[in-house]
């Protein structure tokens, strides 16, 4: 087994974490918390909806790891956290949204509050920065 996954995340529960950020997801986020929940690839950690909760404020949680990074970092309102980290998480960038709604993905220096893009979408990330080669491609 590759890593660990929470059970997908229901239409609602996806619809409350929009709500909650007053955000419409892109639809590859979308797709991923509905398949997927959140991710735990090897000590990779992708955020997401974690036991059908999507204002679940622990660690792992989407809306928890941004609501700790705005309040301890001040995280920019127009980033949300996939993948937490101490020093540089990546955010994806809900400013961006594109013709199709799909939004791109920075990492975000919270030393320097600067952020750079690292994937045109979570999509593009997943596949670049999370998994192997050898799944995305099987």
């Amino acid at each position: 087994m590759l890593g660990q996954t929470a059970d997908g995340a229901d239409e609602a529960q996806i619809q409350a974490l929009e709500c909650s950020l007053g955000v419409r997801l892109p639809p590859s986020y979308r797709r991923f918390l509905a398949l997927t929940g959140a991710l735990n690839l090897g000590g990779i950690e992708v955020t997401g909806i974690i036991g059908g909760n999507a204002m679940d404020l622990s660690g792992g949680s989407t809306y928890g790891e941004t609501i700790r990074a705005r309040d301890d970092f001040a995280l920019p309102p127009t980033l949300l956290v996939i993948q937490p980290d101490g020093d540089a998480p990546h955010c994806l960038d809900l400013s961006s949204a594109d013709s199709s709604g799909e939004m791109a993905v920075v990492c975000f220096q919270l030393n320097t509050k600067s952020a750079s893009l690292v994937a045109q979408d979570f999509e593009h990330w997943l596949s670049t920065w999370v998994l192997p080669a050898d799944v995305t491609e099987a």
